[in-house]
């Protein structure tokens, strides 16, 4: 009589419909553009014991990067990252309402030079730390890959969102490519060039807007830019040459914006975005920019003779804050070289 054999079937019943309820979103958002490859990603939840539930299914909390313009033949395994990411909620705009006031509350108590109360937690972020590429296009997710002697496939995942990268690594190299530097050595403007003196007032924003002052410049057509790039603009004066103005180009745009208004902060500051720039000896009175925030043009309605460098101020804070340290604001500073005469005048003398 043979021996009788006993056939055990291990059954994975995890669903991960069970944690989609928790899960709040990521950053960054779906089909965002231009991310800076610097920058971290991360997905939020409204609980902050999504992990320990996926263990009970014998599965682990991971965030997943995964490359998706690369060669068919050659597909990338992707960057997974455990739950040792895991932090309080950093994108306050996701949490409740309540959650929301609640950390305006303590912004205010905290500006006004007093210590709140403990609070508890609104939620918590899965934030990762990948190795981007530029100009690359990626897929984000939750996944649950099977915890080691687990039974059961690889592991499912979370509905996620694609996004693609920026050809600057983060805001310090997309100003030192228009020709500021941050730190180190102060560069020259790179670029000259001639205009008319016909006056131009008023701001605006509008492709409309931005041509109607170029062409005023006598500066029509003017090519897209291929490369961020920094011009003078320069008005002949008799004997002197004054500068006009100063025109900022990028492929990409000069302005990124940061999380939405909320509660916890109603007006928040952008990842990056330009807010003034100046030179001794005149003011850059009139700012001209195109409805894709590729190009930026800042004018003086009294051209004058540069008596120091270009400065530029940029708003540039990070994608993730602890709600801890609102209202955080990040400021960068850039400088360019523009001398009193432009480099043409040889040319033409």
């Amino acid at each position: 009589m043979s021996p009788r054999r006993t056939i055990f079937r291990a059954q994975d019943n995890f669903d991960p419909s069970y944690l989609e309820r928790y899960q709040l979103g990521y950053t960054p958002d779906d089909k965002t553009a231009y991310w800076f490859p610097a920058d971290p990603v991360a997905a939020h939840f409204s609980v902050d014991h999504v992990a320990p539930l996926a263990e009970l299914y014998g599965h682990k909390l991971t965030v997943r990067v995964t490359r998706t313009d690369t060669p068919a033949a050659q597909p990338d395994p992707g960057q997974s990252f455990d739950a040792s990411g895991m932090v309080e909620l950093v994108a306050i705009d996701r949490g409740s309402p309540a959650d929301q006031r609640l950390v305006a509350a303590v912004a205010t108590i905290r500006a006004a030079g007093e210590a709140p109360c403990a609070v508890p937690g609104s939620g918590s972020s899965l934030v990762a730390g990948p190795l981007l590429a530029k100009q690359a296009h990626y897929d984000l997710d939750v996944f649950f890959p099977t915890a080691p002697g687990a039974p059961g496939a690889p592991g499912p995942a979370l509905p996620g969102v694609v996004f693609s990268t920026s050809r600057y690594q983060d805001p310090g190299d997309l100003l030192t490519q228009l020709g500021f530097s941050v730190a180190g050595p102060v560069p020259t403007v790179r670029g000259d060039v001639r205009v008319q003196a016909t006056p131009i007032v008023g701001n605006g924003t509008g492709d409309s807007a931005l041509e109607d002052a170029l062409a005023r410049l006598g500066l029509t057509p003017w090519p897209n830019a291929p490369v961020a790039r920094t011009s003078a603009l320069w008005v002949e004066s008799g004997a002197d040459w004054l500068l006009r103005g100063v025109l900022m180009e990028a492929p990409e745009p000069l302005f990124r914006p940061g999380p939405p208004p909320s509660a916890a902060e109603k007006s928040p500051p952008p990842r990056f975005g330009i807010s003034s720039l100046s030179c001794s000896g005149g003011t850059f009175d009139v700012v001209r920019q195109n409805a894709s925030r590729t190009a930026l043009l800042w004018l003086a309605s009294t051209p004058f003779v540069p008596a120091g460098p270009l400065v530029l101020q940029v708003v540039a804070r990070p994608p993730l804050v602890d709600p801890k340290s609102l209202p955080a604001t990040t400021t960068l500073t850039g400088s360019c070289q523009v001398g009193p005469v432009p480099p043409f005048v040889a040319d033409i003398a």
